[in-house]
């Protein structure tokens, strides 16, 4: 359809709306100390060992990231590893200086993305997920220090984040409709939204 909006221009999918539609887990093998170090961020951080692992990290080249998914999962790698890095002696050791080997690729792939470099909703919700083996349930692909509590909140927020995808066919046909000067598809998927925004609400409940 001329003119037609295509959410996928966006990263946006019909079937999980903003969240990535299949998360990568791992980096190929030239990234390796990557995704060791983003994995074990939690225990290297509780074990005061986080600051020796990033400075003896290698500098990997970033341009050998190759596709959007790559870059969005190497920016969370990178910055788990930032912040395991900075925090690791909480508030009084707050380090003021980044080894290159952390800086370098963060602020590139950051710039890339149009994202900051620091933990956030795109990084820790909409890139962290997979299905169970079973497809019954999801699961984080990487966690922070906080134990059970903080895997929970991420889990909810992708359950919010699927709530709203289901109503993306709504939003769809709001924006068509308006293009189209078609009140009754703007009715109909303004109505649609509305019982999203229900599920929503729902799946926020989960959090308590």
């Amino acid at each position: 359809m001329p003119g037609s909006i295509q959410l996928s221009d966006y990263h946006v999918s019909r079937d999980t709306g903003f969240l990535l539609e299949n998360p990568q887990e791992y980096l190929p093998d030239y990234f390796e100390p990557w995704n060791r170090l983003a994995k074990r961020m939690p225990d290297l951080v509780s074990r005061y060992s986080m600051r020796e692992a990033v400075e003896e990290m290698p500098l990997l080249d970033h341009s050998r990231l190759t596709g959007y998914c790559q870059k969005r999962l190497a920016h969370m790698q990178l910055v788990l590893i930032t912040s395991g890095y900075l925090w690791q002696e909480g508030d009084a050791g707050v380090v003021q200086r980044l080894p290159e080997c952390v800086a370098v690729p963060l602020w590139h792939v950051s710039n890339t993305l149009g994202l900051k470099p620091v933990i956030c909703h795109p990084d820790m919700c909409l890139a962290n997920w997979k299905y169970t083996e079973d497809q019954r349930d999801i699961e984080v692909i990487y966690t922070v220090p906080g134990g059970s509590s903080s895997v929970w909140f991420f889990k909810v927020t992708c359950f919010v984040e699927m709530a709203f995808a289901k109503g993306l066919q709504s939003v769809q046909e709001v924006l068509d409709g308006v293009m189209e000067d078609d009140n009754v598809k703007v009715t109909s998927g303004l109505t649609g939204m509305t019982i999203t925004v229900g599920n929503m609400q729902s799946a926020m409940k989960r959090m308590h």
